[in-house]
């Protein structure tokens, strides 16, 4: 049982310069003589193939506001998936202790007797690359815990994605786990995804990244966050992790051929906000609302939406789904006793909560 609201901090101080991480290139003008891209004719089509799931969107406001004292546990083990230009843990200064993707979320978790792990994959490379960390961090991180009929061990496992994390683990569902079958050894466990939430996930591809894609100053010319990468346990440096999030790729590529298992239970959450003038989300949201509709800044409603869409959660931005809430913003609506409507530890909890009563 988790009952204490004052055991895990839940802020951490973001400066927007390091959340607005691609940003910048949504700000530069066509060069002199260049060709203008067509964004409009890129994604015509979004808004048609973002088909409504079987639940229709439900608006969360206040529903995460307050950790609550009971949370149920769920049957299986839960690994967080994170997502593009993420990290399970970052030393950004030898002196200072680690600083967390899932800040706090984690802890949370386990402090309600939930096995939770993370998984680290390639910040920035493609969905295979990473779905092949994100595979080789549940056999190596998670513990059989069922015995299969002909007595093989069995890893069952609940995943939860943010943004691209989704889309990795659809991946792994789809394509590599039946791969993997079909070369176990013996004593090699075998792996059944009971259940994958997704969080913010451009399951459709999102805007922001066919913008970044097509900018002069696109993810080809990242060579500072390549060059960080090495540092971070991480050969790849490529940058098709930005260039697969495109709504063409999406859409022609990617969801027609990693097609969900019948066996695994999908359900998905998006987000909407409104940021104010200087939010650092300003100028992408903005973007993207004039394309898809209602979004978090980097991800919209219509494209978040997969298998059971749970709903869609108020006046929250990309990262304060992962508990990135700007420590002043929080403590200057505190000091004018402005209620926060949003707990991202919440979130995880009541995510975690549903799936152990569906029996997960």
């Amino acid at each position: 049982m988790f009952r204490s609201t004052h055991s895990i901090r839940v802020l951490v101080a973001f400066s927007p310069r390091v959340r607005g991480c691609s940003l910048a290139a949504l700000h530069t003008s066509t060069a002199r003589g260049q060709k203008k891209f067509d964004f409009h004719e890129q994604t015509s089509s979004f808004k048609e193939s973002a088909k409504n799931p079987a639940v229709d969107s439900r608006l969360i406001t206040d529903d995460y506001q307050y950790i609550r004292d009971n949370y149920q546990t769920p049957r299986h083990p839960v690994m967080l998936c994170h997502g593009l230009c993420g990290f399970d843990s970052l030393n950004i200064l030898s002196l200072a202790p680690p600083f967390s993707y899932w800040h706090g979320i984690k802890e949370a978790l386990a402090a309600n007797d939930i096995e939770v792990y993370t998984a680290a994959v390639a910040p920035t490379a493609s969905i295979q690359v990473r779905a092949k960390y994100l595979l080789d961090a549940i056999v190596e991180k998670v513990p059989a815990n069922e015995t299969a009929a002909d007595g093989r061990p069995v890893i069952n496992i609940n995943l939860i994605g943010h943004s691209m994390g989704g889309l990795d683990a659809r991946y792994v569902i789809s394509r590599l786990i039946p791969e993997r079958a079909k070369t176990l050894g013996t004593s090699d466990s075998a792996i059944k995804v009971s259940s994958l939430t997704t969080i913010a996930t451009p399951h459709r591809g999102s805007y922001i990244a066919d913008l970044l894609v097509a900018s002069p100053l696109g993810p080809d010319k990242f060579p500072a966050l390549y060059r960080v990468l090495p540092t971070m346990g991480f050969d790849d440096n490529s940058a098709e992790g930005f260039k697969q999030l495109t709504c063409a790729f999406m859409r022609e590529k990617f969801n027609p051929t990693v097609l969900d298992d019948p066996t695994v239970a999908y359900f998905s959450y998006g987000a909407k906000a409104r940021p104010h003038f200087f939010g650092v989300f300003r100028q992408a949201w903005e973007r993207l609302y004039q394309q898809e509709g209602d979004n978090d800044g980097m991800v919209s409603v219509e494209s978040a939406k997969w298998g059971e869409y749970i709903g869609t959660i108020n006046n929250v931005d990309h990262l304060d789904l992962i508990n990135f809430t700007n420590i002043v913003q929080y403590n200057w609506k505190r000091l004018l006793g402005i209620p926060n409507p949003f707990n991202a530890i919440a979130l995880y909890l009541h995510v975690t909560d549903m799936l152990a009563k569906k029996g997960f």
